[in-house]
């Protein structure tokens, strides 16, 4: 029995090609254009990329890195959640205050710096 080559059993494992992008694989998801700029809206894309990746239309390794996409987009809708929440409490609590500087004080002790 011949021992095969490392490159040899690579190819040996090569799968049968699949679609590459939701692109060439689903044609009517290039149409569709799902706004994100919330997280219901980023969460149902998140479900829809589970369900075709489930489905076999697309392939898990792409479903992957959407749901990745997806996930940062949610977080950056958070933090923007969290800094308006930020902004407005700054705001709330530093509304109609004025902020009075105090006289310098002079030095204590022997030391008079007067020229």
């Amino acid at each position: 029995m011949d021992r095969m080559t490392p490159a040899e059993l690579v190819e040996s494992e090569v799968l049968p090609p699949q679609p590459l992008s939701l692109a060439q694989g689903n044609p009517k998801a290039v149409k569709c254009r799902t706004p994100l700029s919330t997280l219901t809206e980023t969460r149902r894309e998140l479900a829809e990329i589970y369900r075709l990746a489930r489905g076999g239309e697309i392939r898990i390794e792409e479903a992957s890195r959407l749901c990745y996409m997806l996930d940062r987009i949610s977080q950056a809708i958070r933090a923007e959640r969290e800094i308006d929440a930020l902004e407005s409490a700054y705001a709330e609590a530093f509304t109609g205050l004025t902020v009075k500087l105090a006289a310098p004080r002079k030095p204590k002790g022997d030391c008079d710096v007067t020229n």
